[in-house]
């Protein structure tokens, strides 16, 4: 059994548990919209994207969105993880 087991998984070792690990990794591959050739990514339900056909907009992880050079949107945060959060 690995009760006190430490979390070894690149990327999670500023996490001391399984689950905030899990919680990041979800996060992580959060799907968020990208409008080519405007370096912000946004969540699905922004305001300032909500004109726009799927067709208009790039879908893609959060992780490949921050590794593209683009930031979060400040209208909808898609950066800051809710609340209520749980790992399931």
């Amino acid at each position: 059994m690995l009760r006190n087991a430490r979390v070894e998984a690149v990327g999670c070792e500023n996490f001391p548990t399984l689950q905030q690990a899990k919680l990041r990794l979800r996060y992580d591959e959060m799907q968020v919209a990208v409008v080519p050739g405007i370096t912000r990514y946004h969540k699905s339900d922004c305001q300032l994207i909500r004109f726009l056909s799927a067709d208009d907009l790039d879908v893609m992880t959060k992780r490949a969105a921050t590794e593209a050079g683009c930031v979060p949107c400040k209208a909808c945060k898609p950066d800051q993880v809710a609340s209520g959060a749980t790992s399931g």
